[in-house]
């Protein structure tokens, strides 16, 4: 593929949820949106996008994400929405839904931990993988930039 092609991505993550504020891994699970904790931060991306354009937005698949995306309008009529699987958050296998202090003494939680990520978590994914998952999914939107003449796109919420 060339190399001439500029693209603007704007990233924006989901809206508040229970497991954000109870500080446990949420990764891939569906965990909706905490209201009205979610509200202002909603709210304030509303706001922020309102006078934005974008030629297509791009979204995880999980409802905090499409939740998000209903509260900041950014669903415009006729712009180009695509729920896409590869943007979802990394896939803490067994370490979803767990806080620290349930995970902190097994060896394979600190090997993780002590590996920045790198590690491939049980049941789960590795950064390496996430990054591979992630890479494809911009080479997707590459060639769909290219072939509608897209240039800036808002490629979430994430699920992060």
């Amino acid at each position: 593929m060339a190399t001439d092609l500029t693209v603007e991505l704007v990233a924006v993550r989901h809206g508040i949820t229970a497991w954000n504020l109870e500080r446990r891994y949420q990764g891939q699970r569906d965990i909706p949106l905490l209201f009205p904790d979610a509200e202002a931060g909603l709210l304030a991306l509303r706001e922020a996008l309102a006078n934005e354009h974008f030629d297509a937005i791009y979204s995880s698949d999980l409802d905090r994400c499409q939740q998000t995306l209903k509260w900041a309008e950014a669903a415009r009529e006729g712009l180009p929405l695509a729920l896409e699987p590869r943007l979802r958050e990394l896939n803490f296998g067994e370490y979803e839904g767990k806080v620290y202090d349930e995970l902190k003494d097994l060896p394979h939680y600190r090997a993780w931990i002590d590996s920045v990520g790198e590690l491939q978590i049980p049941g789960g994914e590795s950064a390496a993988q996430l990054r591979e998952r992630l890479d494809a999914w911009l080479y997707d939107l590459a060639g769909n930039a290219r072939a509608n003449d897209h240039k800036r796109f808002w490629p979430s919420p994430t699920a992060a």
